[in-house]
């Protein structure tokens, strides 16, 4: 079986769409290798969304090297879990961000899509600690 190690989120401005993720999530991003000399096309940032007790994965952030493609998903759907998925949506939507319908998931939890401030399309997700499905 394999699992998903590392994301990566492509970014028209990333210091800035960094901003949007550790203010609605709070992930701690900072540049890898900054300081040194790289080429603009060759930046990135770290990203770590959550501590290493934590399931799931941390990434990354990198310039945008083509436009963002309308309408569908712009490569992997990522996932993010929430204590509160009202207020993430809430705080999406505060920090530029669009949030579509929150979604019941019978027997599950709550789940919505929503965009970043660049279009990047992500999901949210409540798990409800009642679910039957929470030993999967």
């Amino acid at each position: 079986m394999s699992k998903v190690v590392h994301f990566e989120i492509a970014a028209e401005d990333p210091e800035k769409l960094s901003e949007f993720y550790a203010k609605v999530f709070g992930w701690e991003i900072k540049e890898w290798m900054q300081g040194e000399v790289t080429k603009e096309e060759n930046r990135y940032w770290l990203i770590k969304a959550g501590s290493k007790e934590e399931p799931g994965a941390d990434g990354g952030m990198y310039k945008r090297r083509e436009p963002i493609c309308k309408g569908g998903a712009n490569a992997f759907v990522c996932n993010i879990a929430v204590s509160d998925i009202e207020k993430a949506a809430e705080s999406i939507k505060a920090n530029g961000g669009k949030v579509e319908e929150i979604m019941d998931i019978m027997n599950v939890g709550k789940s919505a899509y929503a965009e970043d401030p660049e279009g990047n399309k992500i999901g949210i997700f409540w798990s409800d600690p009642n679910s039957p499905m929470q030993d999967m």
